[in-house]
């Protein structure tokens, strides 16, 4: 997988603007340059600590994600690119960083396009910036759900085959719920997994667990709305006894929890590296 180093090397093309320092893969569109400045020159108290929307003329949109970074420890970190103790890097930079490896996967994702950050003149660090390409002709999830509440098992069955293929790939993702999994408004094309903060590009060595932790929370995240447990357990089971390797036990535990149960990002992480469930 690529370090930070080799993926700050593939976006050569650096624009000022503002108090934003920005790189990119190749010329960004003047309106996407235009409307960023535009949000970022809104005085740093009236903005929302994290906006995410598309920018850009129709043709040119990039969807922009501007995170303000919250301690002096973090902003520093982000600031000259160190990662934590544990190896891994804060929640922006993990999003650059596993969403490029995605795409070096195979996988079906929005690629990176560029990033950067916000400092104030002489300060320190306080943003960072990360913008991808725009998925046209899909809505997320949620949004097809919504619309389309009958088809909720067919949503989910194909959640479940996506789920899987992401394991195959060497993807695993611990924050799909619905309106991460982008679908085609037509018919045919692949679904598309976004916001890949919280994943690994590696497989787990407790993957019942983690596994059982992914379906869990996909049902709480929203799914829920739209289907009755006992039926949604009836399609889980039936799809995970097709894997031999499942070990039920560690898959039954992570998921009944996930189902009803907060589980923060850090604790999702402690299942993925050691199988062990905190929940609260």
């Amino acid at each position: 997988m690529q370090s930070l180093e080799i993926v700050k090397s593939t976006f050569p093309i650096s624009h000022k603007i503002a108090n934003a320092t920005l790189n990119f893969s190749s010329k960004p569109a003047s309106s996407v340059l235009e409307e960023l400045a535009e949000l970022i020159s809104t005085p740093y108290s009236k903005r929302p600590s994290r906006t995410s929307l598309p920018m850009g003329r129709e043709g040119e949109q990039l969807f922009v994600k501007l995170q303000r970074i919250a301690t002096l420890p973090k902003k520093l970190r982000v600031m000259f690119g160190r990662p934590r103790r544990s190896g891994r890097y804060d929640w922006p930079l993990e999003e650059l960083l596993n969403t490029v490896n995605a795409v070096e996967l195979g996988i079906d994702t929005a690629a990176v396009v560029g990033f950067g950050v916000v400092r104030p003149t002489l300060g320190i660090v306080n943003e960072f910036v990360l913008m991808t390409e725009m998925l046209d002709g899909h809505v997320n999830g949620l949004q097809w759900l919504e619309a389309n509440p009958l088809q909720v098992e067919a949503f989910v069955q194909s959640a479940f085959a996506k789920t899987i293929e992401l394991h195959r790939k060497g993807l695993v993702h611990l924050d799909l719920w619905a309106a991460n999994i982008m679908v085609p408004v037509e018919q045919g094309g692949p679904l598309r997994v976004i916001d890949m903060e919280n994943t690994f590009t590696r497989k787990s060595e407790f993957c019942s667990e983690t596994l059982g932790f992914q379906l869990g929370f996909f049902y709480k995240r929203d799914v829920e709305r739209f289907i009755e447990e006992a039926r949604f357990d009836e399609l889980t089971l039936e799809f995970v006894k097709r894997f031999e390797t499942v070990q039920m036990g560690q898959f039954m535990r992570c998921y009944e929890a996930a189902k009803h149960e907060h589980i923060g990002r850090k604790q999702r992480r402690k299942i993925f590296l050691k199988g062990e469930l905190e929940v609260g």
